[in-house]
């Protein structure tokens, strides 16, 4: 197939992915709680079903991650995963029907420190969290909360999705921008005294603004942003994570300010923040997303684990390993 070809067969794909979430995002909002619900349960049993790739990948990252439990718990906590990861692309259409006066219907917050809210009002300060249940509720319902976000949104191979997902994140008034150039625009945004989140758990190429994380015992190649910026702003770093609740709703935990000075290494700020996620990850893991390819690159040094078939050698990981570990 000449390269023309394989343009157009590209452009239609694009058109047709186009046409179907412009369809999600009209429908969705007109279904009721429960029925949204429902279709996200539907949504995600189809997702597993039809995703053998993705599919296998939960199951590798599930057996290196719990290998004392069982096949059938595995495979359990994984279609669930897929069904929490509907859910969250349901709730963030479904959510434009959240206003001022009914968000505290379907979303609660809860500080560990209640003194928080005073506490970074001035300030400004980095909020993150990972891929975990509702993260995308969090952006729409935190300026209703009093604090309105600067958000990295992600750009799409398909120029097309861009603008939808934005104006169903964008509806309560929280500023959006392109992962390009986001670390220079998230800097002045804080040292203005305003607010800025993303998600920490972003896998990264180990030759772009990466660090080492250890998680669950297996080292992953992931964003340094959160870091970086507490270093060069003074900024404190809030930690937060969405628990889904038995009845449809959700509650945020916030953590405790996180502070930070120049001198602290990225690597052990984003290894001190993403320590307080896994605990929760690994008592419901049914909310993270297995069926993503955190652990791409084998380090040298095993340390006695094994890593999932997926994963492989990287000379670049190596050298960003080095780099971390034998300099601090």
């Amino acid at each position: 197939m000449s390269g023309a070809e394989l343009g157009r067969l590209r452009r239609l794909r694009h058109r047709v992915e186009a046409w179907a979430v412009r369809a999600v995002a009209w429908g969705v909002p007109r279904l009721s709680r429960p029925a949204a619900r429902r279709w996200a349960r539907v949504a995600g049993w189809v997702g597993y079903m039809v995703d053998a790739r993705g599919r296998a990948t939960g199951r590798e990252n599930l057996r290196v991650v719990f290998p004392e439990r069982s096949a059938a718990w595995r495979k359990s906590v994984l279609r669930k995963s897929y069904i929490s990861f509907a859910q969250t692309m349901i709730d963030l259409f479904w959510g434009v029907n959240l206003t001022a006066e009914n968000w505290r219907e379907h979303f609660t917050i809860v500080p560990d420190d209640p003194e928080l809210p005073d506490a970074v009002a001035a300030t400004g300060a980095i909020w993150c969290c990972p891929h975990y249940s509702n993260f995308e509720w969090i952006a729409t319902v935190m300026p209703w909360w009093g604090v309105p976000m600067m958000i990295v949104a992600q750009d799409f191979k398909n120029s097309e999705l861009t603008p939808i997902f934005a104006a169903a994140r964008g509806h309560s008034g929280q500023t959006m921008i392109s992962s390009e150039g986001a670390m220079l625009r998230l800097f002045k945004n804080l040292k203005r005294g305003g607010h800025s989140s993303f998600l920490c758990d972003l896998t990264v190429r180990p030759d772009q603004a990466a660090t080492v994380v250890r998680a669950f015992g297996l080292k992953m190649s992931a964003t340094q942003l959160h870091a970086a910026l507490a270093q060069r702003t003074g900024r404190p770093v809030v930690p937060m994570l969405t628990l889904p609740q038995p009845d449809g709703t959700y509650r945020l935990r916030l953590w405790p300010a996180h502070y930070f000075t120049p001198e602290q290494p990225a690597h052990q700020i984003a290894q001190q923040i993403w320590d307080l996620f896994e605990p929760v990850i690994r008592s419901q893991p049914e909310g993270w997303l297995w069926m993503y390819k955190h652990f791409r690159h084998r380090p040298a040094d095993l340390e006695g684990r094994e890593y999932p078939a997926y994963a492989n050698r990287s000379k670049k990981f190596d050298a960003l390993e080095r780099g971390l570990f034998t300099t601090t």
